[in-house]
Formats: structure tokens, sequence, C-alpha cells
């Protein structure tokens, strides 16, 4: 598929704050972008402005503040997408298309259980991660270096070369992955779901902060 022939749905509600610069960034590499608030997916909205899922190639979840980020961040625009057209998001899934979540987008894909996405589920029906606060128990922002250390399974990651060190921009007050499973992070690293890793200025791994 070409870029051009690719259609996005950057999916919002009340609270997300950075759906233009996703929608740029997708169309920055050719690609159309739309963005569509919940509403529009549920039939709550004029028949004119509906839309299908399914006429989507790609999902994707901007940061912010969904919902103000009561109870947890992401958790109630999950619960929404869930109870409205959680079967919907699934089958999208199951479609294999891509679905990208960056910031608060990633944390609404942990409380939708799409993501960890342990032993091949596609929708686990109550999360089995979560993002918690920061052990500095504050807002932080900062730029942060990450080395690429995926294989192959990251679609939006695969034209990069790997160990390619990259600066991105972190600013986040719920940023640890917490898990009951003890074995969390090999599965991960089994499953090839580790993209990048924190990493100090000469490339070699680092810990927080």
């Amino acid at each position: 598929m070409k870029a051009e022939d690719v259609k996005v749905c950057v999916l919002r509600i009340e609270g997300t704050n950075c759906e233009d610069e996703m929608a740029y960034a997708f169309e920055s590499v050719g690609a159309t972008a739309e963005k569509v608030h919940l509403k529009q997916l549920t039939g709550q909205a004029p028949l004119e402005m509906r839309r299908s899922l399914e006429d989507y190639d790609i999902l994707a979840f901007p940061g912010g503040f969904s919902a103000g980020d009561y109870i947890r961040a992401g958790a109630i625009f999950a619960a929404r997408i869930r109870s409205a057209i959680g079967d919907d998001v699934k089958a999208f899934v199951e479609a294999e298309k891509p679905v990208l979540g960056v910031c608060n987008g990633f944390q609404i894909l942990v409380e939708l259980g799409l993501l960890p996405a342990k032993d091949g589920s596609i929708m686990d029906p109550v999360p089995t991660a979560a993002l918690y606060n920061n052990d500095s128990a504050r807002f932080e922002c900062r730029p942060t270096l990450l080395r690429n250390d995926n294989n192959g399974k990251c679609v939006f990651t695969s034209s990069m070369q790997k160990k390619q060190v990259v600066m991105f921009p972190s600013a986040h007050g719920e940023g640890k992955l917490l898990s009951m499973d003890e074995n969390f992070v090999q599965k991960l690293e089994d499953n090839d779901q580790i993209v990048f890793r924190y990493v100090a200025p000469e490339g070699e791994e680092t810990k927080y902060p």
C-alpha cells in the first residue's frame, strides 16, 4: 500500500490535546489523517459526521489528558471505547491493522487491554499492566535518548537501523509500567515487544532518572 492510500483515524475525546501534531506527523509522510471524536464512531454524532472504524488503515491514539486523567491516566477513555466500540477495535486488530498510542495514547492501550497482549490475546477483559506515578511523584519533562532494540515486529520503527539512538521529548506524570507478573519484562523480550530502551549519550543502557 502506498503512503497516499493510507487513511489514519486519530481518535480523540475531551482532554486529548496532541491530535493536531499526530495528524501532521502522518500527513508529513504522505498519509491522510482524520481527527475523529469517539462519538463519531459510536453513532452519537450527526449523521454526516459519523464514521466507521473499518474505513481506516491505522488507528492512532494521541497524547494529552483524556477525560482529565481521572481515576488513572487513560482509564476513562479506555472504558468508553470498550463499552461502545470494543468489538470494532478488536476486529481492527484482528485484521492486523496497525495501532499506535503515544504518551496518553499508550496509557489508553494498556488500560484497554490491547497491551501488553500477553499470550497472543487481542483485548484482555481487564488490564494486565498499568502506568503508575513516576518514582519522583511529579510530572517530568526532558529530552530522552532512546535506542532501537526491536527486531522487526514494530511496523512503526521497521525502517530504523537496529541500535540506532534517537532523542525524543519525554513528558509525563504516570510513566512507570507495572505488572503483577514477575516475568513480565522477560515475556516482552521474548515476544519482541520492547521497541526502545533508555540509554546514556554513548548508547549504553541506563537507569531512571
